[in-house]
């Protein structure tokens, strides 16, 4: 007796509906922006919300007094300080408000007298964490900052004495006021 198996037959390829892209996350600097690479994004962030998405930050609240170039010109309340616009195309108008975000790291400590882009604050607390020293300061004027400082060799005493902090005017972002 011999069995006969039927021979095994493809299916019939059913047509699949044409695919569409999947649609692009939701961008943290709002709609209608231009697409920035993260970290040009992280460097020069576009708002205060994009600012603060990527990471910690220090805010303060400031007027312009003038531009000049790509600089802009901001006084606060813990002093002058000269930054660049998040916004490329954007140009401050004289007495405008505006928000200035400076990044931890990119604050120095020193005990250099105020100078440009110096600020004069003194330590609240202070935390080790090995390669990186924190710490939290006050301003004169009652504006909190955080600094972190890499590779520290020893770490500062908190209290009523004055340390000033500088960042360089390239890591200094000036954003219109939200």
């Amino acid at each position: 007796n011999v069995k006969i198996v039927p021979p095994l037959v493809a299916p019939t390829p059913t047509r699949l509906p044409p695919t569409r892209p999947a649609p692009a996350p939701a961008d943290p600097a709002g709609p209608g922006r231009r697409r920035r690479r993260p970290r040009w994004r992280a460097r020069r962030p576009a708002s205060r919300a994009v600012a603060s998405f990527m990471g910690e930050t220090n805010f303060l609240e400031g007027i312009v007094e003038y531009c000049y170039g790509d600089s802009i010109f901001v006084t606060t309340r813990s002093g002058e300080l000269e930054g660049r616009p998040g916004l490329r195309d954007w140009k401050p108008a004289r007495r405008e408000s505006v928000t200035v975000c400076i990044r931890p790291e990119a604050l120095v400590l020193s005990d250099d007298p105020p100078g440009k882009n110096r600020l004069q604050a003194r330590i609240l607390d202070r935390l080790y964490l090995g390669e990186t020293a924190v710490y939290d300061l006050q301003t004169r004027h009652g504006e909190n900052l955080r600094v972190a400082e890499l590779n520290p060799i020893s770490l500062r005493p908190a209290g009523d004495r004055a340390q000033y902090l500088r960042a360089e005017p390239h890591d200094i972002v000036v954003l219109p006021h939200a």
